[in-house]
């Protein structure tokens, strides 16, 4: 019979039966040429706005880049025109549902190839002036002398129970071969960046197909927050390396056939790591237990009773994870209580969960949508307005991510569970009180975050099977202004690594002052400073503690405490803690604000050592205590 139909002429052979158009394509026939119109229309727009705006930001007024580095400017503008490019060929073959070919390969490397380029050139050498950087620095250390990790810049060098050990672990290498010199570990966060990209592409194919990866990954490694963290050295970027990692391998792990030993402790680890690297990754913890229960089969097997529940390979697998996953992390409690002081779990347990979870609600609420999708708000260090309220747009663009969200969940996807779980814990978790703060803690959401938006717009719009098409243009179109807004974001995070000097005269003064006690001060003085961990490391290991902090000036307000009676709290701890030098910075508005008046009010008890650094431009001030107590 077979042989028979092969021997009709062609004319009188059944026509082939119309393959089903690929649910993330737009059917050619109908809606594609249109959808193609006014793709690159909108594409096109979005380009002539950003234009305007690259040329006319601020940043590049800067007098040093338009005499010495002009070329940034050009180089800037040439990497961001071929990602637009890039972007409106993969957003033309997805949007025509067009499979990849030899020139689509060619392409995605010079995509990769111009974002490996543009975090380069916006690789930033300077050391921030935050205590993070500095504190994982340290933790390396401690972990490499003394075996566990303690907190070696304090005068009592009590154990780090409570701190993230993901990224110091990281950092041994570097430190055993360049000891604290910060610049290789820089380079480590950028090589991270990297693989951010490269995970974020397969990770997105793996759930959306080729063409939407593409779209999505670019977002992603232009985002201007994550360009701004690709050469500081903190957990942002490491922490969204290993959860995109681990999210990849818990898919790889699920799909096989068989249980995978060597894929199973890979993805164990991934996911340790993410916990390792920030608090709030124990989330995955419960994530991916749920996960694969989900998957597990278990109350279909118990229903149709067609296999017992305990031999079918998915509930295995949810077994096997989740031991895992509950032994290492019980085992590593255990481990950091041995070391001494509580762990992370105790410290959760101590805490007022209601009075947690609202307070940072809301500050989640007014700094979320804007964090993701503002592009300026990266520069929020520079200029507070940056910070904007909570307006219709950015509630708007929240409610129809967090639409998305609730579609994944329904489909059972693991970054919707992940998201979930992590979130929680950061509502309940998050002691700081500052929106930027919270800001900050936000950004390893926005791969998630970008792809829930678009999720969120099909949903809404797409409900009805006549609009999915209509839906997944109108995600696209969403796509474009996001890459403009990126990228006139970007502006300033290459502008800034471009100067002719890396710091501001009043902080550059205060590393100076640091590196003057190095060859100055004994180096068992115990020194009272705003920045101590930065202080311990450019003194080369002078021991102090932090005078005054911002959280410590926000629980002073809410609590009533008077200024009298904080300064006669400074006063008894520089006694307890037997301090020999109080150090007075100009970058930082607190020091000047609130522990200068205490040695003006106190002539016997201070005496100034030396002045580092111009007065006019921002100068440091070591003063010597004449020690009272005594």
């Amino acid at each position: 019979m077979e042989k028979q139909k092969r021997k009709q002429p062609i004319a009188q052979r059944p026509a082939p039966k119309k393959q089903a158009t690929p649910a993330t394509a737009i059917k050619p026939d109908t809606f594609s040429k249109s959808g193609i119109i006014v793709f690159f229309i909108t594409l096109t727009i979005s380009y002539i706005i950003f234009a305007n705006d690259f040329f006319n930001v601020k940043e590049l007024t800067n007098p040093y880049i338009k005499a010495q580095a002009s070329w940034v400017i050009t180089l800037q503008f040439i990497i961001y025109t071929m990602l637009f490019g890039i972007f409106g060929y993969f957003g033309f073959r997805f949007i025509t549902g067009k499979t990849e070919n030899k020139l689509s390969v060619i392409l995605m490397l010079v995509g990769f190839a111009a974002i490996l380029l543009l975090h380069y050139v916006a690789f930033n050498h300077a050391f921030e002036d935050v205590d993070d950087n500095a504190s994982y620095m340290i933790a390396a250390k401690s972990l490499v002398d003394k075996g566990a990790p303690y907190y070696l810049y304090l005068p009592e060098m009590t154990p780090d129970t409570e701190g993230a050990l993901g990224l110091p672990i990281m950092l041994i290498p570097f430190y055993l071969i360049w000891g604290m010199n910060y610049v290789p570990m820089e380079a480590l966060i950028y090589f991270l960046m990297v693989g951010v990209v490269i995970i974020s592409f397969f990770l997105f194919k793996k759930m959306a197909g080729t063409n939407f990866a593409v779209l999505i990954t670019i977002l992603v490694a232009t985002h201007p927050y994550l360009v701004s963290f690709s050469s500081i050295i903190m957990t942002e970027i490491p922490y969204i390396f290993w959860s995109l990692l681990a999210i990849y391998l818990c898919l790889k792990f699920e799909e096989k056939q068989k249980i995978n030993y060597l894929l199973l402790a890979a993805t164990v680890i991934a996911i340790l790591m993410t916990y390792l690297t920030r608090a709030i990754g124990a989330g995955f913890f419960a994530a991916a237990i749920l996960y694969f229960f989900l998957k597990s089969n278990f109350f279909k097997n118990i229903k149709e009773k067609s296999l017992p529940f305990y031999k079918d390979v998915a509930f295995k697998k949810f077994l096997l994870i989740s031991a895992l996953l509950v032994i290492v992390f019980v085992a590593y409690q255990l481990w950091i209580r041995s070391v001494g002081g509580a762990s992370q779990a105790e410290a959760l347990a101590k805490m007022s969960l209601y009075d947690q979870f609202t307070k940072n609600l809301g500050l989640v609420w007014d700094v979320f949508s804007q964090n993701i999708f503002c592009g300026k708000l990266a520069r929020v260090s520079v200029n507070p307005d940056y910070l904007q309220p909570v307006n219709f747009l950015w509630a708007l663009i929240l409610l129809v991510a967090m639409a998305g969200l609730v579609y994944s969940i329904i489909k059972k996807e693991l970054a919707g569970l992940y998201f979930v779980f992590v979130m929680a814990l950061l509502l309940v978790g998050n002691v700081a009180t500052q929106a930027r703060v919270v800001s900050r803690y936000l950004i390893v959401f926005t791969p998630f975050m970008i792809y829930f938006l678009y999720q969120g717009i099909k949903v809404l719009i797409g409900l009805p099977d006549k609009k999915k098409q209509i839906a997944q243009l109108a995600g696209i179109l969403v796509f474009c202004f996001l890459l403009g807004n990126s990228f006139t974001g970007d502006t300033y995070n290459v502008q800034r690594s471009t100067q002719a000097t890396l710091y501001t005269p009043s902080y550059k003064a205060f590393l100076d002052c640091a590196t003057w006690a190095k060859d100055n001060l004994p180096k068992e003085a115990i020194v009272a400073s705003r920045k101590e961990r930065i202080f311990y490391i450019f003194s080369d290991g002078i021991r102090g503690y932090k005078h005054v902090s911002s959280n410590e000036i926000g629980r002073m307000q809410e609590e009533g405490v008077t200024m009298e009676q904080f300064q006669q709290k400074k006063l008894d701890k520089m006694a307890a803690t037997n301090t020999d030098y109080v150090i007075i910075d100009t970058f930082n508005a607190a020091s000047v604000q609130m522990i200068y008046p205490i040695i003006e009010k106190n002539p016997d008890k201070f005496k100034l050592l030396k002045i580092i650094g111009e007065e006019k431009t921002g100068a440091c001030y070591v003063f010597q205590v004449i020690k009272w107590w005594k």
